[in-house]
């Protein structure tokens, strides 16, 4: 899985066909009423489509407090940063 964040409302994702695929049935699975148990290997695979999640959006986080700590130094050193 990754993302990218576009603009303030606006995400992009980019996943694998199983990991579409097992979100797609999960979402299906629930919304025909969760009827039997999700079987252990779609468990497993939802559960490492939420790790990356969780790993992408920290990495999003991280490389946004970054940016966003770079540009306060710049400011309070009055310091123009150039796109590279």
């Amino acid at each position: 899985m990754k993302l990218q964040h576009t603009d303030p409302k606006r995400w992009n994702v980019t996943l694998k066909r199983t990991q579409l695929d097992t979100l797609m049935s999960a979402a299906k699975w629930i919304v025909e009423g969760q009827n039997g148990k999700i079987p252990k290997i779609a468990r497993a695979r939802l559960k490492r489509i939420l790790e990356g999640y969780s790993e992408e959006c920290d990495r999003l986080y991280s490389a946004s407090n970054k940016a966003s700590m770079l540009e306060k130094l710049d400011e309070k050193e009055g310091i123009a940063r150039q796109e590279e």
